[in-house]
């Protein structure tokens, strides 16, 4: 197979992105993230549709996201290839899973025409052209900087891969024909889960027979314990229903002497409402007599306390007045002193203007001689009298503001004494309503004997009266409802026994309830009792089938072992098999490493396609691993190189995606030589991101170079 063309409508960053590939050697330079490694995903893509391989659902890689087109809708795209002579284009939509399969030059689809093609098959295409899964074609097909070596599990499919086109293709074939048989013979057997194949079957009816056997047992054994139990709770019951009848007994005569205490309960509740009564209408009747007098005392202690309430009212008032009048008469004191203090001031200061104002004028008139006699002398004058009119001024605005003090000072002292007026009759009155409570509490007292402060009491023990009389009609009332009293209590009289204190802390309720339920547990287990015995019987049998079954099952599971001893032994033969394939492998390889490595060192690979090697000179085997990665490199490398040779045919592809970044470059140059030697039948595409692959195949005449 050669690929033609990549046409990807949209995938990771490429949008309408065409890549042609004609050519049989082909470079594809690019830098970083330019999509070199998106080129070769979408080659893998539209082959497999990332469908992760070996499963038997239908399950995708990471990559399907990885890769969903970053600017376009479309998720698609066509791979056009050319295989045995025919132009054919692969298509894959990766939104939807499905493909298709063109005939480029009719146009026609042949996907349901090729050979072993499922519509559920997602990874069809792939499996149909290079008959390998799709984590073989990415460990044989595609070398990258990442997948040079073989991963473990592709390893097996690979070398199982080329036993198919050897020479013990024949011993190989009757190997497997064997194990196949085997194999079916152990799957008519079955597993223990296939309840359809004969193991199963018996496994299944073993359990259900066990089960059955485990169950009766058990019935067996709750039987046993049934009829121990029922003896127990029937004498259980006969116990519970002395008890019973003993608290009834008990419970009846707590009656008959609770219908004596209730009549004498009675009886005293009944004397005492008639004396409380009696009492309450004492008392109603002397308030009646002193109730003229008390309204007019109450009537006139209301008055007080208006009376009283006024004088707090004057009382403050006069207080802030008091205060009000006693800051303005310190106000106007201040005031005075200031007045006198400023007179003498005054005086001080007409002898110092007068003073300064001659010697101001004297020199004036001596250094300046500018000034008369009578100059200086109007010039004295004037400065006298207006200092004279300033200070007039000044002294009538204090005068001013001291008659304004003054004046309030009086109002407000006339207001206190208006005040005092106002609380002196307030006193007046109030010591006559005094005097009139007294007149009446002493006519009272005169007349009945008895004071105004006996009469107020008499309201509390009115109330009191009243309160120990609605007390005892409730407990009358209590008793009627709560205690009747019982109608046999006459009929039969019993006598105390001692065995009422066995029962004293026993409640009836409970008693009836656990001798209810102890009759009815009785009557529950004679029920089951009689369930039991029909399935007691079934138990005999059943033991000689369970042992029955036991015994098919061990038969056949011994069928199993010798099955599975044979599967062994023809799987060895089998391994063994594979083992005498390596020896061409190992051969090729060394071929094909000689150019590189010449006779120095020659390489061994075991039948799961491990690499290891040994020095001439020495006869110590060392793992591949513990050389350089770019020896590594290149030894998989040509590994990789010799097993395709083997799985495909002679024209494939080979994909090289910056495969050769560990290798100096001399190395790169023998391994170029050896693809355009050993592999010149076969397409070659190389992806790398450096200038030296470039600027070594610029020297092959037949090597096509694409910038991405």
């Amino acid at each position: 197979m050669k690929l033609l063309k990549l046409e990807i409508s949209g995938f990771g960053k490429f949008k309408n992105k065409i890549i042609d590939l004609k050519e049989d050697f082909i470079l594809i330079r690019g830098d970083n993230e330019a999509g070199k490694s998106t080129c070769v995903k979408f080659i893998e893509g539209v082959f497999y549709g990332f469908v992760k391989p070996y499963l038997k659902t239908t399950r995708y890689t990471d990559d399907l996201e990885k890769y969903r087109p970053w600017n376009s809708p479309n998720y698609e795209g066509s791979v056009i290839i050319e295989q045995s002579g025919q132009i054919l284009r692969v298509y894959r939509n990766f939104q939807t899973g499905d493909y298709k399969i063109y005939n480029e030059k009719t146009g026609k689809d042949i996907t349901e025409t090729l050979e072993g093609y499922k519509q559920s098959n997602k990874s069809f295409p792939g499996e149909y052209f290079f008959k390998v899964s799709s984590e073989v074609f990415n460990n044989t097909k595609i070398i990258g900087q990442n997948n040079v070596g073989i991963k473990d599990q592709a390893s097996r499919y690979i070398t199982d891969t080329m036993l198919k086109n050897k020479d013990n293709h024949e011993d190989l074939t009757s190997s497997k024909k064997s194990v196949e048989y085997l194999k079916e013979l152990r799957r008519d057997i079955g597993t223990t889960a296939n309840t359809n194949k004969p193991l199963g079957k018996a496994y299944e009816d073993y359990k259900t027979i066990s089960s059955e056997v485990k169950r009766i047992s058990e019935l067996k054994e709750e039987y046993d314990i049934s009829l121990n139990k029922l003896s127990d709770l029937e004498e259980d019951f006969i116990e519970k229903n002395n008890l019973f009848e003993l608290k009834e007994k008990q419970l009846s005569f707590e009656k008959q002497e609770n219908d004596v205490n209730v009549l004498n309960e009675k009886d005293e509740l009944l004397n005492d409402i008639a004396n409380l009564n009696k009492k309450k209408s004492e008392i109603e009747n002397s308030k009646r007599i002193y109730e003229p007098y008390l309204k007019e005392y109450e009537k006139i202690k209301d008055e007080e306390k208006y009376l009283k309430k006024a004088f707090d009212e004057l009382s403050q008032e006069k207080r802030l007045v008091y205060k009000k009048y006693l800051d303005i008469s310190k106000t106007l004191d201040d005031t005075v002193k200031s007045h006198k203090k400023s007179e003498k001031s005054l005086k001080i200061r007409y002898f110092l203007v007068f003073f300064f104002s001659i010697i101001a004028s004297y020199l004036l008139k001596q250094y300046t001689k500018l000034l008369s006699s009578s100059i200086f002398m109007a010039f004295v004058v004037v400065n006298l009298v207006s200092f004279m009119i300033q200070n007039r001024k000044s002294g009538k605005s204090d005068d001013e503001e001291y008659e304004k003090v003054k004046r309030d000072r009086d109002f407000y002292f006339k207001k206190i004494e208006d005040l005092d007026r106002e609380i002196e009759y307030l006193l007046n009155d109030e010591e006559d309503k005094n005097n009139s409570l007294l007149d009446i509490d002493k006519t009272i007292n005169d007349k009945f004997n008895i004071g105004i402060k006996e009469i107020k009491e008499l309201d509390e023990e009115l109330l009191n009266c009243k309160k120990k009389l609605e007390e005892s009609k409730s407990k009358l009332d209590f008793i009627v409802k709560t205690k009747p009293l019982t109608k046999t209590s006459n009929v039969n009289k019993i006598e105390f026994s001692k065995d009422f204190y066995i029962v004293e802390n026993m409640g009836i309720e409970e008693l009836r309830k656990e001798k209810d339920l102890l009759n009815s547990e009785i009557v529950r287990i004679k029920e089951r009792i009689k369930i039991l015995d029909s399935e007691i019987i079934k138990l005999p049998s059943l033991l000689d089938k369970e042992k029955s079954t036991a015994k098919k099952i061990e038969e056949l599971e011994n069928n199993l072992k010798i099955i599975d001893l044979t599967i062994g032994l023809v799987e060895q033969s089998f391994e063994e098999l594979k083992a005498s394939f390596v020896p061409k492998l190992i051969n090729r390889v060394n071929s094909l490493l000689k150019p590189i490595y010449g006779n120095d060192i020659k390489f061994y690979i075991d039948e799961f396609l491990n690499v290891s090697y040994r020095e001439n000179g020495s006869s110590n085997l060392k793992s591949s691993l513990s050389l350089s990665k770019g020896s590594q490199d290149i030894i998989f490398f040509v590994l990789k190189i010799a097993i395709c040779t083997e799985l495909y045919d002679k024209s494939g592809f080979l994909i090289l995606d910056d495969a050769f970044n560990y290798l100096d470059d001399d190395r790169l140059k023998k391994i170029i030589s050896v693809l355009k030697k050993e592999l010149v039948h076969n397409q070659i595409i190389i992806l790398s991101c450096q200038d030296r692959e470039m600027e070594i195949l610029k020297s092959y005449q037949d090597v096509k170079i694409l910038n991405l």
